[in-house]
């Protein structure tokens, strides 16, 4: 039967990221939630954080956080792979808090890695991509440009949350910047040829 929707193979009325996916890498592939270990601009010196931000910084289906990215993946690598019955392409998704509120070294230390993370076993992943999750004004000049060169090695998205496009509700949900410096997060990425989730 055929779907009725054109960008559907599960008569889902919508175009699914799954979907996606699976015909830009030929295959279904795993999104592996990651904790990074970053903070959030808005929680530093005592900062209480978005009205809406879980304590975890919107990494509630992270594994442990104290554990280093590459044992956190693997970890769930293997969950998934029991669930689904055979081993995937997977995509590290970097979903914590503000994956680019670090020094570029220390960015680059982390993302150059996941590129090549390993099983449980130490066998190799296939990462097609990697996704990072972060606010519009941790985006430096420095921050972006390490990023366009990320991208030339790892199909890269950069997931930039965008909570209203109303200064008024962010002002009242202590999102801590305003409309234009989303806009301009945004264009930087654009710029820079780097692909964005809004």
């Amino acid at each position: 039967m055929q779907s009725p929707f054109p960008y559907s193979d599960t008569n889902k009325r919508y175009h699914t990221y799954d979907y996606y996916l699976k015909h830009k890498y030929g295959t279904k592939c795993a999104r592996i939630p990651l904790d990074g270990g970053f903070s959030c601009p808005n929680r530093e010196n005592g900062g209480l954080g978005c009205t809406y931000c879980s304590a975890r910084g919107s990494g509630d289906f992270c594994s442990d956080g104290f554990l280093p990215p590459a044992v956190q993946f693997a970890r769930e690598y293997a969950r998934l792979t029991e669930k689904w019955g055979k081993r995937l392409p997977a995509i590290p998704y970097f979903q914590a808090f503000s994956g680019t509120y670090a020094p570029t070294a220390q960015l680059r230390a982390l993302y150059d890695q996941a590129r090549f993370y390993t099983d449980e076993h130490g066998a190799p992943v296939e990462i097609p991509a990697i996704s990072i999750a972060t606010r519009p004004d941790c985006l430096s000049e420095e921050t972006v440009s390490y990023l366009a060169e990320l991208n030339q090695t790892v199909d890269l998205t950069v997931e930039l949350g965008l909570q209203s496009a109303n200064d008024g509700t962010l002002s009242r949900i202590r999102r801590g910047h305003d409309v234009e410096t989303f806009l301009c997060g945004y264009r930087r990425l654009q710029n820079a040829g780097i692909a964005v989730c809004v």
